[in-house]
């Protein structure tokens, strides 16, 4: 029985071939969408979505193109690369900038992780020192257990004169969130202008 070399190489050669480029597909597809996924995390859920469909439309329209001209030549196999990627290149810069980025939000989850919060209760509040971090904005979440209306302003100093903010009445039994703007580092006064004698305290900003 003779042998057939030219059969054997054949096969040799397609046996690999079957397995590595599922293999190849599977692993090219798989780090495509790990590093798209990261790219979504970086942004605000909005941003988010918007990128991601975009990314979903280019690929339809890529398959589109693709099923209806099956034989593409190299400009516009070139084009369809293009058009399937840029999503991902406005994600990556979105992402660098900061734009639609999760540090927007990243004020009102540090004050609240911080335990910075403030109540009214019996015509005066639960401490009398607040703290923040000189050059940033935060939020403060208010809440008023009393059954009368209060609210939350900072002084330049205890002669009240010159505000650096001032927050709204909150009726009693309400809450709220004060945005706090950035302020310099120093000491400050605040105090609830319905109830000053009663209500006040000290802003330390570090």
């Amino acid at each position: 029985m003779s042998s057939r070399p030219d059969l054997v190489a054949g096969v040799r050669v397609k046996v690999p071939l079957i397995i590595a480029i599922p293999i190849g597909a599977l692993v090219v597809i798989g780090g495509a969408a790990y590093g798209f996924s990261r790219i979504l995390l970086a942004l605000e859920p909005e941003a988010a979505t918007v990128v991601a469909l975009m990314m979903a439309v280019n690929i339809l329209i890529a398959c589109g193109v693709v099923a209806y001209k099956p034989r593409l030549d190299a400009v516009t196999l070139a084009e369809l690369v293009v058009v399937m990627t840029y999503p991902i290149v406005i994600g990556i810069v979105l992402a660098q900038i900061g734009f639609g980025g999760a540090e927007a939000g990243d004020t009102t989850a540090t004050a609240r992780a911080a335990g910075q919060s403030l109540a009214a209760s019996g015509v005066a509040f639960d401490t009398k020192e607040l703290d923040f971090t000189a050059g940033e904005a935060s939020v403060l979440p208010f809440n008023n257990e009393d059954s009368v209306a209060h609210n939350f302003s900072i002084y330049e100093d205890d002669s009240a004169t010159k505000d650096l903010f001032k927050g709204q009445e909150v009726p009693g039994g309400s809450s709220t969130d004060y945005d706090i703007p950035a302020l310099k580092a120093g000491e400050y006064y605040f105090h609830c202008d319905l109830h000053p004698t009663s209500m006040e305290g000290t802003v330390v900003v570090k």
